[in-house]
């Protein structure tokens, strides 16, 4: 129990909580609210298994699940996909 207290508080300290990593904290609550409110808005666009448990758990419950269950590359991946224009082919500018 002594060591994984310390390595806790190590992390709390160091990671969770550490000054330098703040930009990267703010970001990832950016993508992951943004990701959020546009599933919790538009749930027909969930997959299907959690579309199936809205009326048992509630919207604001599934959307919550489905955010939680996404790998932190999947989550900016699919932000990217769904709010990031992508350069247009051939374009130019002058």
């Amino acid at each position: 129990k002594g060591v994984m207290d310390l390595f806790r508080r190590f992390m709390f300290e160091r990671v969770y909580h550490s000054e330098p990593l703040r930009p990267d904290r703010d970001r990832a609550t950016f993508v992951l609210t943004t990701l959020f409110e546009y599933f919790h808005a538009r749930p027909d666009e969930l997959p299907e298994e959690f579309r199936a448990g809205i009326e048992r758990w509630g919207r604001k419950q599934v959307v919550t699940d489905y955010i939680a269950g996404l790998t932190d590359v999947y989550a900016i991946e699919l932000f990217e996909e769904m709010f990031i224009p992508r350069k247009w082919v051939g374009y130019q500018s002058k």
